[in-house]
């Protein structure tokens, strides 16, 4: 007879994401996806559509530049606090070797997409596949 113990088994932690070692990509992609927008939906959004820019139209140049330091709202600094945050979380999810095919990329975003042309194939390739 099985003990109630045996019954059970350990699931996923909720604080801490999920980590990547190569295998079964698709289903740490979901799941990633999930945590990252448990901790904060914005984080999501900068995975999957850049960081944040904070920028201004110059009055001299009548061009778009971005703020300086001093410039920057307190909004501004959260909203770019964002991608590091992002980041954070994507590197701690990743075992050495995908840590060190990402190593470089200055965006969440950019690590993600790399992650997936490396474990999906490019644009291409999926169009194909479909």
């Amino acid at each position: 007879m099985a003990t109630n113990n045996a019954l059970f088994f350990e699931g996923q932690s909720v604080t801490r994401p999920l980590m990547f070692n190569g295998a079964n990509f698709i289903s740490w992609r979901d799941k990633m996806k999930i945590f990252l927008q448990s901790i904060d939906i914005d984080l999501w959004y900068i995975v999957n559509e850049g960081p944040f820019e904070a920028s201004i139209i110059d009055d001299h140049t009548n061009r778009r530049r971005e703020k300086t330091r001093n410039e920057l709202t307190p909004q501004d600094k959260a909203n770019l606090t964002l991608n590091a945050k992002a980041m954070n979380v994507l590197y701690n999810a990743l075992d050495a070797n995908e840590s060190t095919r990402v190593k470089g990329c200055s965006s969440a975003k950019e690590i993600w997409d790399k992650l997936k042309e490396i474990h999906e194939g490019s644009d291409d390739i999926r169009e194909q596949k479909k």
